[in-house]
């Protein structure tokens, strides 16, 4: 942070400088990525502070500014991913205490992308950090170089997602069937043909979904139809990998949260504005992910269903009837995969809230039947489970951070926490039919009990 400074108030003194002066300053941010995980906590916000200094010591350097952004956006990103899963670091080290021993670095440890986040949070938003907030008052263009940094990011993520290779092959081994590459219910039976780039991409999905929703997000807003365009045109060519699905989730999650579709009329008569191009876009694919939803297993089926139960209001009820199979499905699969179903009871009750209440009342005989199973059903019992796409790097060699033994310590000490976690889940999500069965009223009591020739009911008899 002191050379920061230091760089910083040089270059307020020459008002402007050239690219040398540039190519000495984005060495030094490169380093503070390369090193900020270290970089014991209190000692973190003077970090923000400098770098945000640096950067708007160079607004009068447009040329310089640009060139700097790109290169240390794109060598942070690859500090950022480059490392382990977090689930491939053992707790104890991921959770040790920190001692405070008055140094600024923390020894060398195992690091994830989510030691990174809050330096990218601060990167893309001066609101993160009270001191960087006061210091863009002093500098009217600082707004605009937010924007800059911002754009950056999101193009920087598609070129990365466009270069890496995420294709697989089978595992050749005696049990192995022909074809057996192309059944999604099984991915261990494939492999990663260049495990370095999956596991990349892995991170990167992760760390987008939780950087994009946590800063500046009207800057996403003009970024919609080509972020959500080239996702879907990769998901179109690695068909097997559902990271795609999860960071469209994240798009039309945002979409939500910007209430970008909101005036879809208006669009019908403006064919020719990027809104209308967007919604006809996510519209056409959230009708061919419905038509080939009986073909997917797995992980890709659970995140489709997460896609669907995600696209914004005015998508959806133009053929709300067609999405109403899904959401029996993804209760159906969420018996197995707990967050799923909290995912369809979020959309009942936003359907239940802004849809018009016959059109979502007439389909409750069709829905309701689902939610049964989780009112009778017990935390070890259920569908069959969904089987993460991280099986995928299961096969590599030398990339695993737990040993076998390790591993073998952990889950034997997690079973019994694992048991209860799922358990008050479960009786989290029971509580939250209840209340939404209340929310209906009682005239579709029976429309929970599964229709049959001769279906049990008991009658209220008020006489006794």
């Amino acid at each position: 942070p002191a050379f920061l400074e230091a760089f910083a108030s040089i270059a307020k003194e020459l008002g402007s400088v050239n690219q040398s002066f540039g190519t000495c300053l984005e060495q030094l941010i490169i380093m503070l990525f390369e090193f900020f995980p270290r970089i014991i906590p209190k000692h973190q916000k003077p970090a923000f502070t400098s770098l945000s200094r640096a950067l708007l010591s160079l607004i009068s350097s447009q040329s310089v500014l640009k060139k700097l952004l790109h290169n240390i956006i794109y060598q942070g990103l690859l500090f950022t991913c480059t490392h382990a899963l977090p689930s491939q670091i053992l707790p104890l080290e991921a959770t040790q205490e920190i001692e405070d021993t008055g140094d600024v670095l923390l020894p060398a440890r195992e690091s994830t992308y989510q030691d990174f986040l809050p330096l990218w949070l601060n990167l893309i938003d001066p609101q993160q950090t009270r001191s960087v907030a006061a210091l863009i008052l002093d500098f009217p263009n600082a707004e605009g170089m937010y924007r800059v940094i911002y754009d950056e990011v999101i193009y920087t993520i598609l070129l990365i997602l466009d270069k890496l290779d995420l294709s697989t092959e089978t595992i050749n081994s005696p049990d192995t069937k022909e074809g057996v590459a192309e059944n999604l219910e099984d991915p261990s039976a494939l492999r990663p043909k260049n495990p370095t780039d999956y596991q990349f991409f892995l991170n990167l999905v992760d760390f987008t979904g939780e950087l994009l929703p946590s800063a500046q997000l009207a800057m996403f807003s003009h970024w919609v139809l080509p972020f959500g365009r080239k996702l879907i045109i990769l998901s179109h060519t690695y068909t097997h990998v559902s990271g795609f699905f999860k960071l469209l989730t994240t798009c039309m999650s945002l979409c939500r949260r910007l209430d970008y579709f909101e005036n879809e009329d208006r669009m019908e008569t403006e064919l020719e504005t990027v809104h209308s191009d967007a919604f006809i876009l996510f519209q056409k694919f959230l009708s061919e992910l419905l038509s080939t939803l009986s073909q997917l297993k797995g992980e890709m089926l659970a995140a489709s269903l997460h896609l669907i139960l995600s696209f914004p209001l005015q998508i959806v009820e133009r053929d709300f009837s067609s999405v109403i199979p899904a959401i029996k499905i993804a209760f159906r699969v969420g018996l197995s995969h707990l967050p799923l179903a909290e995912t369809a009871l979020n959309t009942l009750d936003e359907w239940l809230l802004n849809l018009n209440s016959h059109i979502i009342l007439k389909h409750m005989p069709d829905i309701l039947p689902a939610l049964d199973d989780y009112l009778t059903t017990s935390a070890d019992s259920g569908a069959e489970s969904v089987t993460n796409e991280r099986a995928l790097i299961g096969s590599m060699s030398g990339s695993k951070r737990v040993s076998r033994m390790s591993a073998k310590r952990l889950r034997t000490a997690d079973t019994s926490s694992e048991a209860r976690d799922l358990s008050s889940h479960l009786s989290k999500i029971r509580h939250r039919i209840v209340l939404f069965l209340g929310s209906l009223g009682g005239q579709t009591n029976s429309f929970l009990v599964r229709r049959g020739p001769s279906p049990l009911l008991i009658s209220w008899d008020s006489s006794s």
